[in-house]
């Protein structure tokens, strides 16, 4: 019975701290949002949503890459790249 108490709090202390992250993520999304802003042609915020978009696939087990990458004329377009078989 200690056993499986354990692993129910470790479980739920776990969780907690997911869901804790959760939030300060979405408050890190909003302060970048407001830097973002203020420096709207710094391409250094694009690299980091796709850094973030990446690690964040990692961890959900995503197929496949998404990448904004320049369309010649002054824009982006988006474009996945799927990941090799393993």
């Amino acid at each position: 019975m200690k056993n499986k108490l354990d692993s129910e709090r470790a479980y739920e202390k776990a969780t907690a701290e997911v869901r804790g992250l959760l939030t300060d993520g979405e408050t890190m999304l909003a302060g970048h949002a407001l830097r973002q802003q203020a420096d709207p042609t710094n391409w250094g915020f694009a690299g980091d949503m796709q850094q973030y978009a990446e690690k964040l696939k990692s961890i959900l087990g995503r197929e496949s890459q998404l990448y904004s990458v320049p369309d010649g004329r002054g824009g982006m377009v988006r474009v996945t790249v799927p990941q090799e078989e393993k």
